[in-house]
């Protein structure tokens, strides 16, 4: 048995779906007032309420399990976590797993387009399962009373407005077994009671945290709406970069005094094989893995292919797979020639073998002797750069300057440049795309010059906004209600990730192989 850690982080590429599911789904529910989330939106009487649960509904908090053997393919691995010293067993887990395909309900049968992974959903079920244990925690308790409200309440159940019984033990009998659910009224409402409780811990320290003013509202709707031009002096390292000499000695000092700076990582050989999660003998290939040690066994007795890598650090992508990490922080722990246990990636499993592994050292200066060179230059340069640029500066405030056009400049150093109109997201002709420079850049007032120079990848930069246009209010005012809408979206999201991140690390929350 070995521990994984168990990380939290929001997964960019189901980021981007659930912004996509929000988008197409949140308006039209809303607009309808029929609020979907699994037997419990209708009862929400705020209207923040009502945003934060279809938003529920649509964005997936993901715990990622690096590592771990997909626990859906080996019952026999019946416990398949730690959370504050006590064993989770697959029979635990199971509960969750319910519970999440009930909350994933809506959607999948809203729209046949819309494919819920295990990955997903398991995903969510241990986030049910830590909420669950932080309420327990926190002694938070459901009446009888507050379930059979939320029951009656519920749209699946309501006839002409009024609950009705038929339509929920139809929904048990006929709508559930389409998910292949098959839940006794006692049982589903089991389920609904823990909902409830972990509505009542986020309200407790998720939303009840959240408050949009209308100055925050008119911050986005500035961002959103809002164009700017500016015109800026930028005195670039490909200019100044050339015009930096250095002696041999110089050379020799640097590498002497920054000998870290050039040391070589560790890096690793291996080889791998993948195996889909679609593969027909997948869980055959899994179970072959506890009886032998050797990678070419397995490649040999189910015809797959071996392929394998160069050295890699362990940020370096691996050839065929990308960027797996994990991956290659495994193959360094490995004993060489001697298999990885299986570990669950995206859509594959990887069995890896470890061929080689080059410490990590410093080079001898002759070897690096450019680098190190060109690592002299960059540092000087970038003195320069700011001695430069700090001149300028000096001289704009000596001379009360109005406009950056009036200030004479080494056209040997630095440019002179004005921008097209951009807005906040987008990208800044020169600068780029970055949320820092357009903080800054949409802070400043009309015909403003930024009292410091902005450094950058690409120099540095003095900032003068030549234009920006005025807010429409009445506009705002009539968009006002869409604004909140995103605003609330995205404080919901930034504190439940706050509040999942904390739990992980205050119930010690771990994953457990066990080969």
């Amino acid at each position: 048995m070995r521990v994984c850690r168990f990380y939290l982080f929001v997964n960019l590429r189901i980021i981007v779906y659930s912004i996509y599911l929000a988008n197409n789904f949140f308006l039209e529910f809303f607009n309808k007032a029929v609020i979907i989330e699994v037997m419990l939106n209708a009862f929400r009487t705020k209207h923040a309420k009502k945003v934060l649960w279809v938003l529920a509904g649509v964005i997936i908090l993901v715990f990622v399990f690096f590592g771990a053997p997909s626990i859906f393919n080996d019952p026999s691995h019946q416990v398949i976590g730690m959370i504050s010293g006590s064993k989770i067993r697959r029979s635990d887990f199971d509960r969750y797993f319910t519970m999440s395909r009930l909350f994933f309900y809506p959607q999948m049968i809203s729209d046949s387009k819309i494919k819920i992974t295990n990955e997903q959903i398991a995903t969510k079920a241990w986030e049910f399962l830590v909420l669950d244990k932080k309420a327990d925690l926190e002694q938070i308790a459901v009446t009888t009373e507050d379930l059979v409200q939320a029951i009656q309440k519920t749209p699946y159940f309501l006839r002409d407005g009024k609950f009705d019984k038929e339509y929920y033990y139809g929904f048990l009998k006929h709508g559930l077994p389409q998910l292949g659910l098959y839940l006794q009224p006692a049982d589903f409402e089991k389920y609904i009671q823990t909902m409830l409780k972990i509505e009542k811990l986020e309200d407790k320290f998720i939303t009840s945290k959240i408050n949009i003013t209308d100055s925050d509202l008119l911050s986005v709707y500035k961002k959103a709406n809002q164009k700017a031009i500016i015109t800026y002096i930028v005195t670039p390292f490909e200019k100044v970069k050339p015009t930096i000499s250095v002696s041999q000695q110089a050379i020799t000092d640097n590498y002497a005094n920054n000998k870290e700076k050039f040391r070589v990582p560790s890096q690793v050989k291996f080889n791998y094989v993948t195996i889909d999660d679609s593969h027909p003998d997948r869980d055959k290939i899994l179970r072959a893995t506890t009886k032998t040690a050797l990678l070419e066994n397995i490649s040999e007795k189910f015809s797959l292919e071996i392929k394998e890598t160069g050295f890699l650090t362990e940020k370096d992508p691996i050839p065929g797979l990308g960027w797996e990490q994990l991956v290659t922080e495994t193959a360094f722990s490995l004993t060489p020639n001697v298999m990885s246990p299986p570990i669950q990636i995206r859509g594959k499993v990887v069995l890896i073998e470890k061929k080689e592994v080059k410490e990590s050292y410093i080079p001898e200066l002759q070897e690096i002797f450019d680098l190190v060179k060109s690592d002299l230059k960059d540092q000087l340069a970038l003195e320069k750069i700011k001695e430069t640029a700090q001149k300028l500066l000096t001289t704009i405030n000596e001379n009360k300057v109005k406009s950056l056009k009036e200030v004479a400049i080494d056209q040997s150093l630095s440019q002179l440049k004005v921008t097209e109109q951009f807005g906040y997201n987008d990208y800044i002709e020169g600068l780029g795309l970055d949320k820092t420079v357009s903080d800054l850049i949409f802070s400043l007032s009309k015909g403003e010059i930024h009292n410091e120079y902005l450094l950058l990848l690409k120099g540095a930069y003095i900032i003068q906004l030549t234009d920006l246009t005025e807010v429409d209010n009445d506009l705002f005012e009539k968009e006002k209600p869409s604004y909140f809408i995103n605003a609330y979206k995205r404080d919901y999201i930034l504190k439940k990730l706050s509040f999942l991140t904390a739990l992980e690390s205050e119930l010690d929350l771990k994953i457990l192989l066990i080969q």
